[in-house]
């Protein structure tokens, strides 16, 4: 059924998203395990790195909520 296969296309594209996002959290937090001290505040790279992390956590977590949310509407639930 049509409908099927775009759940199935979708449920791959979210898939894929979130699998991209965690390797680059894990990429940013071995890059900031392995950062020399920074002096606070005075380190753009440092600050940066801060910076993406918040931003691809952000974006997990509004992935989650999209996937739960089309989820609720496949099973009928109104959102």
């Amino acid at each position: 059924m049509a409908v099927e296969r775009v759940n199935t296309e979708r449920e791959a594209g979210f898939a894929a998203d979130r699998t991209q996002l965690e390797a680059e959290r894990e990429r940013i937090r071995e890059e900031i395990s392995s950062y020399p001290a920074p002096i606070a505040g005075c380190d753009e790279q440092f600050n940066y790195l801060l910076e993406r992390r918040a931003q691809v956590r952000r974006e997990l977590a509004r992935l989650a909520e999209e996937e739960r949310l089309r989820r609720g509407s496949e099973q009928g639930e109104s959102v």
